[in-house]
Order: structure tokens, then sequence, then C-alpha cells
């Protein structure tokens, strides 16, 4: 019951920040797509191209190889990664300023004063991420889908 109350503290203490930083690597997402629909249209284009980032060994460290020459395995490819490392960061984030600096400030020894279990706080920030994250796996597959990209892929 408590853990509810502090997810419901939590979600109310970042209404701004959470809804922006799913919505930006979102908007991340979708403009990668249409970029690359833009820059490489043909396949044989796509294809070129994954084929350069074979021979540059310092882009096949960073990104990673194309799988194949479709517009998802392109976008994939530019972006996956650095996507991937903008969640988890604002994971982090999100994680850590309602664990550690609520414990920094005090707020932690005011909140364990109340009728909250011990791991009442760490739970509500963890549901709270990963619920985030949902969300923003949800939207990067509509996404996706609403680019033309095939289900699996956008899912994946």
């Amino acid at each position: 019951m408590n853990t509810v109350a502090l997810i419901r503290l939590i979600l109310r203490r970042d209404r701004v920040w959470q809804p922006l930083w799913v919505l930006s690597i979102t908007l991340f997402v979708v403009t990668t797509v249409a970029t690359i629909r833009q820059l490489l249209p043909t396949a044989e284009a796509r294809l070129h191209y994954a084929n350069e980032i074979v021979q540059n060994p310092v882009i096949l460290l960073l990104q990673g190889p194309a799988y194949g020459d479709g517009l998802g395995a392109a976008a994939a490819q530019q972006r996956g990664a650095a996507t991937t490392l903008f969640a988890a960061l604002a994971s982090v984030v999100l994680l850590v300023k309602h664990t550690r600096a609520d414990e920094e400030r005090g707020r932690r020894e005011l909140l364990g004063s109340a009728a909250v279990g011990r791991h009442a706080p760490l739970t509500a920030a963890l549901t709270v991420v990963l619920a985030a994250n949902a969300v923003l796996a949800v939207l990067i597959t509509v996404a996706g889908v609403g680019a033309g990209l095939p289900m699996a892929g956008s899912l994946a």
C-alpha cells in the first residue's frame, strides 16, 4: 500500500522530466528512420552503406555491423547503441534520484519514520523505471510500425 503512495509521489515529482526523456528518445528513433529513408532510399544504397561500415573499424566498434539491406537494419545499426545508452542513462539518473539522492538529502529518513517498509522506496523507484522503459519500448515499436518497418524488427 505504501509502495503505491511512493510510486505516486515519484510520478508527481517527475511529471515533466520523465515523459520528456521518453518522448525525446522516441523522437530520436523516429528521426533516424526518416533520415535514413531520405539518405538511403534504395536497397543498393543501404547495401553499399553496410559494406562501407565493415571497412571502417571505428564505426564498426561503436555502432556494430548492419545486418541486412533493409531500412530497419540500417536504422538499428545507426542508432541502436545510442538509443540503448540514452535509455540506460535516463534510467540510472531516475533511479539514483529517487534512492541515493533522497537518502543524501534526508528524505529517506523522513520516509522511514512513516509506516513504509524498508524496501518500499527502492521498489517504488524500480517500478517507475521499469514502467517508463516499458512505455518507451511500446512507443518505439509503434513508431517503427508507423514508419513501415516490420513488427518483429520494431519490437526487437
